[in-house]
């Protein structure tokens, strides 16, 4: 049996930022931050997919349903996906 498709979705937030002079901002790609766990890749083919790069608290209510909508389509020919977002998302 082959490995499960997994979407990675990235929307921005804490986890793909750095913190600068200025504050956090958006450091890494979804690509990059896949790459940061090498070891997924022996346990299912990663496929990763950017929605949307924002700060967590300024993601609102309004920005969900996009995320929604993109994962359904993303889903379509995935086993499952992760959607990865800031603290402020919690």
């Amino acid at each position: 049996m082959g490995k499960k498709k997994i979407a990675f979705i990235a929307t921005g937030g804490t986890i793909a930022s750095i913190s600068g002079h200025e504050g956090m901002r958006p450091a890494f790609t979804e690509k990059e931050m896949i790459e940061l766990v090498p070891e997924l890749s022996h346990i299912a083919e990663i496929e990763g997919k950017l929605i949307m790069n924002i700060d967590s608290s300024n993601m609102q209510p309004e920005d969900w349903p996009l995320i929604a909508q993109k994962t359904a389509q993303v889903l379509e020919n995935c086993d499952g996906a992760v959607i990865s977002h800031g603290t402020d998302t919690l």
